[in-house]
């Protein structure tokens, strides 16, 4: 099975411009994951949905923003969905309350807790479940440069490893995800110069490294431990071209899944957005 993901910054226009089309047509993924879609379902080219149809993509799990033009995410499948999940929705609110009152109640603002986890106003996660196996498609909330955000990313995170342990001891999970965060010097060009600046904060390298230590593997450094590739460069300088770039998108798959591990991907070379696509090759076959 190959299972694909893509921030594409965009979906409208990378299907406009038929880079996505072309994507499936060449790399055959059985499942692609798309974060940052920023457009509802009834905005899609029905003539593209006609397409990927076409091309087996028969199960389509949309999860757009409630500001549409932000945020979202959306799965498209050649596999059916025995059912499809959208964020906390299978985790009693109790926890994320309790998460909130024991750790972050002097640094997180509730209401923003409300909106963004209880409420589910940006949309950031979709879950499909396939041949009993959990599929996470994670947008992850930015800290922004001022890190303004990182004590409600911190929460973020810690919400979403008891969710991932909860659901874990349901059926395995893979999870794939611009995960907003270079975890060690090795996924980014420049480690030095980027200490204590957003996405190689002390704190946010080390809630990937809580993911780790909860068994859940990072599938890339696993097999290509000291691989240097990365998955996102600015546009705004010529980081392509210096490869000046980071890597922030991961697929983190559970421990009961390590032995079907066959290959695990950064697609560098496709050019259309700041981020390549990535992924995992798993050795499971539809029955």
């Amino acid at each position: 099975m190959i299972l694909a993901s893509r921030n594409v910054n965009g979906l409208r226009s990378i299907i406009k411009k038929g880079y996505l089309l072309d994507y499936l047509k060449k790399y055959k993924p059985d499942v692609i994951w798309l974060q940052e879609i920023k457009a509802r379902e009834n905005q899609i080219d029905k003539g593209f949905i006609k397409l990927i149809n076409d091309l087996g993509y028969k199960y389509i799990f949309f999860n757009p923003a409630e500001r549409w033009w932000y945020s979202g995410t959306a799965i498209f499948s050649k596999i059916p969905f025995k059912q499809t999940i959208k964020w906390f929705s299978k985790m009693p609110s109790e926890f994320i309350r309790d998460i909130y009152e024991t750790s972050f109640k002097n640094k997180v603002d509730f209401e923003e807790v409300k909106k963004v986890i209880l409420e589910d106003k940006e949309w950031r996660l979709s879950i499909v479940d396939l041949w009993d196996i959990y599929f996470w498609c994670v947008y992850v909330p930015n800290a922004k440069v001022d890190l303004s955000r990182l004590n409600f990313r911190q929460f973020w995170d810690k919400a979403l490893l008891e969710y991932l342990k909860y659901l874990d001891k349901q059926k395995p999970i893979v999870i794939c995800w611009d995960m907003n965060v270079a975890h060690q010097p090795i996924d980014l060009k420049y480690p030095k110069a980027n200490e204590w600046k957003h996405w190689y904060t002390k704190e946010e390298r080390q809630w990937m490294t809580n993911y780790l230590k909860a068994w859940f593997i990072d599938s890339f450094r696993f097999l290509y431990p000291e691989k240097i590739q990365y998955s996102w460069w600015s546009m705004r300088t010529n980081a392509r071209k210096n490869n000046s770039w980071w890597r922030i998108d991961y697929c983190l798959i559970s421990p009961k899944l390590k032995n079907k591990l066959i290959d695990a991907f950064i697609h560098d070379h496709i050019l259309w957005s700041d981020h390549a696509p990535v992924g995992v090759i798993l050795d499971i076959w539809q029955k």
